[in-house]
């Protein structure tokens, strides 16, 4: 998307600070069924630092934000399967084996659920522009779990399970504005037990990056977590 919309001075707002900022936690991330306890914890823990930095900080609902993946599925996925249909017609044997499954499978989706999934991708979009219209920019975790250790097999082992690797993946929180097309940034927000970074989702209104941006900055400022890298 591009706009002829004038553009802030980014530099200037990233050392601004945080008095004044209005920053909303989006409830139905926090509490989704498939994060995992030390992710919400750690961005738990963000928002008591963004608060004591000079933000005043509230939980916000956005209601169809649980929907987000199986629309971007529904929207993007044709898009993806007729971009490459030239290739899946002449080339398949060249795409590797799941990408060239998940675009034989997105091909089939009818017109009729396309259109459908836009329409209540605009109504989540509608959704996104009211919750900012009540706060500046709008936090949750960036990812339902920590980065994965490398070369980590994954089992499918319940319907959560299913659900995160065939449809919402670690793009559930993501996904949301993947659709509405909202600014999003994501920071480090700590490590798990186990060592690995979890990161904060900042989302701002459109043309308002540097709301984003000064948020991140400010939130950097007072944790250490940008500083520490993950063993390897």
């Amino acid at each position: 998307m591009t706009t002829r919309a004038a553009v802030d001075n980014y530099v200037a707002a990233i050392g601004q600070g945080l008095a004044g900022v209005r920053i909303g936690l989006v409830r139905e991330s926090m509490e989704s069924g498939v994060l995992d306890p030390e992710v919400r914890r750690l961005v738990a823990d963000a928002a008591v630092a963004l608060g004591g930095a000079g933000a005043r900080v509230e939980e916000i609902s956005i209601p169809l934000i649980d929907h987000a993946s199986a629309l971007y599925v529904a929207i993007a996925e044709p898009e993806a399967a007729a971009r490459f249909r030239p290739y899946l017609l002449t080339r398949s044997h060249d795409i590797d084996v799941l990408p060239r499954r998940r675009l034989l499978t997105a091909s089939l989706i009818p017109a009729s659920l396309i259109a459908r999934a836009r329409r209540l991708g605009d109504r989540l979009q509608a959704q996104v522009d009211e919750a900012l219209r009540v706060v500046d920019v709008l936090v949750s975790p960036t990812t339902p779990t920590a980065a994965p250790p490398i070369a980590t097999a994954s089992r499918v082992t319940s319907k959560d399970d299913a659900w995160m690797t065939v449809v919402a993946g670690r793009s559930l929180f993501t996904n949301p504005f993947n659709i509405t097309g909202h600014p999003a940034l994501s920071v480090p927000c700590g490590f798990t037990a186990d060592g690995l970074p979890v990161g904060l989702q900042v989302v701002g209104r459109y043309n308002r990056e540097a709301d984003v941006l000064r948020v991140a900055a400010a939130y950097e400022a007072v944790t250490p977590w940008h500083d520490r890298l993950p063993e390897v």
